[in-house]
This record gives C-alpha cells, sequence and structure tokens, in this order.
C-alpha cells in the first residue's frame, strides 16, 4: 500500500502547497466599481456579474458554516463579530485572468489570498470549484480568524500556516503531510521543530523540496498540539497574545509542560511531537523509519 500510494499521497500535498497563497501577497485597496453584491450574515459577497447564482449560494453556505466550526473548533473567544457593517468582504471574480489582473500582487499558481488587516478574501470562478470550497475557502478564513484571535501579533509562518491548514475541510493535507514527513524522516532531511518557531524567512522564496516539508512538518505540528492539549490551551494561547504578550512568552505560558527557565523548553516539545507523528502515522509500522 506504502509504495502505489506514496505518488498519490505527494501529489496531494504539492498541488495544495502551490495553490494557497500566503495572505501577505494580496493587495490592498481594491475597488469596488464593477462588482455585484449580497450578504449573509456574516459576509458581504462582491462578484463579477455573469458568475451562476448556485455557485454563490454554495458560497454563502461554505463561508457561514466554515465561520461557526473555526471558531468553535480552535475554541476562540470572539471580541470582533462578523455582523453588521463588521462582516469579512469576499471578492469573487470572474476568472483566474481576472483575479490576477485585479490583484497584481498574488502569484500565477495561486487559487485564493487574504487580507487580515482588511477581513478580506480574494478568489475566482472556474467550473470546478471543489477546491475552492473545502480547501482554500477554510484555509483564508482562518487566516483571518486566527489573526484577530491574536490581535495581529507576529507569529511564526509555521504556527500560521499550520493552523490554516489544519482546518480545512478537505483532509488530505493532512495525510499528504504524514507521507512528507516520513520520507524526510526517513532521509534525515527533517526541519527540527527549533527552526520551525524561529522561522521567520519568507517560506515562499525557499526551494521547492524545503518549501513542501515545512509546510507539512508545520501542518502536523498544529494538528498534534489542538488535538492532544484541550482547546482551552490554544484559546489561552490567544488571549495572551491579544493582551499583548509576544509568541513566545504566551507559548510557553499557555503550554507550561513545554516551559523551562522563561523559555520554551523546544528539546521536550520535539521529542512529544514527533512521538505523536510516528504514534498516528497512518502508514505500516514496517514502512516507518525512526528519525535517530
Amino acid at each position: 500500500m506504502w509504495r502505489g500510494a506514496s505518488f498519490r499521497f505527494a501529489f496531494v500535498l504539492i498541488v495544495s502547497l502551490i495553490l494557497v497563497a500566503p495572505y501577505s501577497w494580496a493587495e490592498r485597496g481594491i475597488s469596488n466599481s464593477g462588482w455585484s453584491m449580497f450578504r449573509s450574515t456574516h459576509f458581504v459577497f462582491y462578484y463579477r456579474p455573469g458568475i451562476p447564482k448556485r455557485f454563490l449560494y454554495k458560497m454563502k453556505r461554505y463561508a457561514e458554516r466554515y465561520y461557526r466550526r473555526i471558531v468553535q473548533d480552535l475554541g476562540l473567544l470572539r471580541t470582533n463579530y462578523w455582523v453588521w457593517d463588521e462582516r469579512c468582504r469576499v471578492y469573487i471574480y470572474a476568472n483566474k485572468e481576472d483575479y490576477l489582473r485585479s490583484v497584481k500582487t498574488l502569484p500565477e499558481w495561486s487559487e485564493g489570498g487574504a487580507i487580515p488587516e482588511r477581513r478580506e478574501i480574494h478568489c475566482y470562478y472556474h467550473e470546478d470549484n471543489e477546491r475552492l470550497f473545502r480547501t482554500v475557502l477554510p484555509h483564508e478564513m482562518t487566516h483571518l480568524l486566527f489573526y484577530e484571535a491574536r490581535k495581529g501579533m507576529r507569529i511564526p509562518h509555521a504556527i500560521d500556516e499550520g493552523v490554516a491548514m489544519r482546518e480545512e475541510e478537505d483532509k488530505s493535507r493532512v495525510l499528504g503531510s504524514y507521507y512528507v514527513v516520513t520520507n524526510a524522516l526517513q532521509n534525515k532531511k527533517y526541519i527540527p521543530v527549533y527552526r520551525l518557531l524561529d522561522w521567520q524567512s519568507e517560506y515562499v522564496k525557499m526551494d521547492n523540496e524545503t518549501a513542501q516539508l515545512f509546510y507539512a512538518e508545520s501542518c502536523l505540528l498544529l494538528d498534534f498540539l489542538l488535538t492532544e492539549f484541550p482547546k482551552n490551551f490554544f484559546a489561552n494561547f490567544c488571549w495572551r497574545m491579544r493582551s499583548g504578550s509576544d509568541f513566545y512568552k504566551a507559548f510557553r505560558l499557555s503550554y507550561p509542560r513545554y516551559s523551562a527557565y522563561g523559555k520554551i523548553n523546544v528539546d521536550k516539545l520535539e521529542e512529544e511531537f514527533w512521538q505523536y507523528v510516528r504514534r498516528t502515522n497512518p502508514f505500516s509500522a514496517s514502512d516507518w523509519v525512526a528519525s535517530q
């Protein structure tokens, strides 16, 4: 099963990695001219004329469902609810060309991007929108909700991307992450956790292999933190950052198991994270090669 399925898992992850743009690339100041518009409870949807109504209704249903699920799943304490004039704005372009032409700073391979400071999501219409509904939309919404929950506090890219990936509706990303990480461990090329937590460089500039591994480990690290600990740990983590603590202080106070002498005990975190990955690895034990 491992050999036959490996290419499928790799393909799933690679495609997923390259289609969701980092939100920092999105251009600001989009004009509202040339758009049609409708509202739901928590969203204002701007869309180009001619986009089918069935698509728009489906987008509304998914967006409202994800809003409730992500907040609940992460245990987020809300202070800014997306209602009335505070609704999230979603811009849906007619096609990829329209999207790239209008939001000029997004890369050609992206399917969507978000601007947390403006509470905006940008995407485009095409016939096969399953990835948009199940991957891109919840990913970008999580970026917005997590950004607001921590009041914009700067955090390592791995944490931000890991949360967004973990909250996607399509869970094939998690499975693909296991494939990439397992392969890296076999070849002793994995990224240590301390580098994930300190990595402030632009990960979009990494080579393709390193970027895949970065995303994969980030996804599993956040899956570990959100699965192995009660929800209130992550909620408290966000609250502490919202109250002014930097990422490192908020983390060690919210996850005291990994606090030692006023710093994050990265060695303990690393050990227990890889134990979790080994224990939950969906591939057969005979295919697993430990990192030691």
